[in-house]
């Protein structure tokens, strides 16, 4: 259920349709290749029609037979395979269907300790398929991007944390090495954030605190999910309150080590 609801709020704050929304909503209920158990019998979809409407529920039947795979061809018009049912899946519907995939996938990718795994170049390649998303999507801040790429950042990002938190200079390197890499992310500008606020430089930090808090909020779901998405803007805002205030010393980059597990 937490899974469920989380893609909805994630698409509802990317904008998406209403029809987008209610099928993200319930897009697994039907069992996919991946979640083998049937919440609801597909061969009973009216009563999901009656609740969420046919356009919508007709979304959750394709993205449930839907070979996940499918979602990366270039096709205009495909057969896919539900249980021994084929059927055609239009491009319009690929485009929506993208779209309830990126928001699934980014609201539970996260590595074990729940710090960020590789997700962004899937849901990159995804939308260059072509999605009914907003243009100031943060995943078309990426001009270009690779899994190789984004392996560099997510490397980058941990030894700021893990292996060179007593060495500032260093870690704010790494963070823009992350930046660099994948800007498509707002917690490595937040974390860029403390570091400029505990070295006096007020208007560097709010820049970056500013910049983090604006792409999480576009996402609606954070990267490192080792904090929630309220906790990561209240640190953002913090930040911006203290720079505004001109306050030192605050020491928080080692306390953000200490919370997110790297060393001090």
């Amino acid at each position: 259920m937490q899974h469920l609801a989380g893609v909805y709020q994630i698409l509802l704050a990317w904008g998406a349709s209403e029809t987008i929304c209610k099928a993200g909503l319930f897009h697994s209920v039907y069992g996919t290749e991946f979640f083998i158990h049937e919440l609801l019998d597909p061969h009973d979809r009216e009563r999901l029609r009656s609740l969420i409407g046919p356009d919508a529920e007709s979304l959750v039947y394709e993205f449930c037979g839907l070979e996940r795979a499918r979602l990366l061809e270039p096709c205009t018009e495909r057969a896919a395979t539900a249980a021994n049912e084929v059927f055609e899946v239009s491009e319009e519907h690929l485009r929506m269907l993208r779209c309830i995939e990126m928001a699934n996938l980014i609201e539970q990718r996260a590595a074990s300790d729940r710090s960020p795994a590789l997700v962004i170049d899937r849901l990159w390649r995804l939308a260059a398929r072509g999605v009914d998303l907003a243009p100031n999507h943060p995943i078309f801040t990426l001009a270009e991007f690779s899994v190789e790429r984004e392996a560099a950042a997510l490397t980058s990002y941990r030894d700021a944390l893990s292996r060179v938190a007593d060495d500032v200079e260093q870690a704010a390197r790494l963070l823009e090495s992350t930046t660099d890499a994948n800007a498509a992310v707002g917690e490595p500008y937040l974390l860029l954030a403390a570091i400029e606020l505990d070295g006096g430089r007020w208007a560097a930090s709010m820049g970056f605190a500013s910049q983090g808090c604006e792409l999480l909020r576009r996402w609606g779901c954070p990267w490192d999910k080792r904090l929630s998405l309220g906790d990561w803007l209240g640190i953002g805002a913090r930040i911006q309150e203290l720079a505004a205030l001109g306050a030192t010393p605050t020491s928080l980059w080692p306390r953000l080590c200490r919370i997110l597990g790297g060393s001090t």
